[in-house]
């Protein structure tokens, strides 16, 4: 049974998280469900997890697991670290504001169970109120973004569409309900922003047809039924790379 303290670790099922790294690079995602590989972790997704703690109500946790945060010297030792204390003000923007909060009422972290396509998958839901289901969110903006070429919504372009789509669909076969996906988001700008965003039911039922689509094929590179295709741009494959040629210049 999937439980917090055992949910990071367990690779069997499909998760919001690692079906958007199959998306990006097959081998990369395979390689993180074997343990050969871990993605870095950055100031930037830290200062957006030390926020997510205080909204998860664990704050002092997260702390303890990274005392890296925390200055040991000079007038500021003992408090948090200038870009940490960026994310107080993030908290202390969306606390003001009495509509946001009303989102971020409801169970913490529950999690979900269930089978997409025949494949099985998790979910932890930030937040999973009686009559909806509300994942946090901290951004650096809200502007538009490009992705293969074209501009998009920061939604699509991070995959929250995606995740919506997996978390209300878990969350149909756990409760026998079909309840709305909203995203609380707050910006990490120097004057933070905030919204609150639903991802309307027709855009999560075309990408559950998409996810139903794909999650065969990663379950199968999973098993080692099929051979994963690398993406030849992520620290993996550069990592990994075996030149087999020489590149030809021949001028712009």
């Amino acid at each position: 049974m999937l439980e917090r303290n055992n949910y990071f670790k367990e690779t069997g099922h499909l998760s919001n998280s690692q079906f958007k790294c199959f998306e990006t690079c097959e081998e990369m995602a395979l390689a993180e469900c074997e343990g050969l590989y871990q993605r870095p972790k950055t100031t930037a997704m830290l200062v957006g997890s030390y926020v997510d703690a205080y909204v998860e109500g664990r704050l002092d946790d997260f702390v303890d697991e990274h005392p890296e945060i925390i200055s040991s010297r000079g007038p500021t030792k003992g408090s948090p670290k200038a870009e940490y204390r960026s994310a107080d003000e993030m908290i202390s923007r969306f606390e003001r504001d009495p509509f946001f909060m009303s989102f971020l009422q409801g169970e913490k972290q529950r999690i979900f169970e269930g089978e997409i396509g025949g494949v099985p998958f998790k979910a932890m839901a930030d937040i999973a109120a009686d009559d909806k289901t509300v994942d946090f969110k901290t951004v650096a903006n809200f502007e538009d973004m490009w992705l293969d070429g074209q501009k998009v919504s920061f939604i699509q372009f991070w995959g929250y569409d995606i995740q919506g789509a997996i978390y209300q669909e878990l969350r149909r076969q756990a409760d026998g309900k079909k309840l709305p996906f909203y995203l609380a988001c707050v910006t990490k700008e120097p004057v933070p922003d905030i919204a609150v965003i639903q991802i309307s039911d027709d855009v999560m039922a075309e990408r559950l047809k998409e996810i139903e689509y794909a999650a065969g094929r990663y379950q199968a590179i999973k098993m080692g039924l099929i051979e994963p295709t690398r993406c030849e741009k992520c620290d993996w494959c550069k990592a990994t790379k075996v030149l087999t040629e020489i590149e030809t210049y021949e001028g712009d």
